[in-house]
């Protein structure tokens, strides 16, 4: 009876990593310590700009409204 071992990898990638293409490369490795072949894997980490505005800390002054 052969048996198979599942290795989960969590990589998370901060928005401070460059965005762009990755690659992955991932292999299995037997009880006798020989390797697999490489499965690669391509993936593109978009860019995106976010902020976060306060307007509780604005002071706007006296507010009339229609005015």
């Amino acid at each position: 009876k052969e048996t198979a071992y599942v290795f989960c990898c969590d990589k998370v990638l901060s928005y401070e990593d460059p965005s762009g293409d990755y690659r992955t490369l991932v292999f299995a490795q037997d009880k006798n310590a020989v390797d697999s072949n490489y499965l690669e894997n391509n993936f593109k980490y978009l860019d995106l700009t976010a902020f976060e505005v306060d307007f509780t800390k604005v002071n706007y002054g006296d507010v009339k409204l229609n005015t």
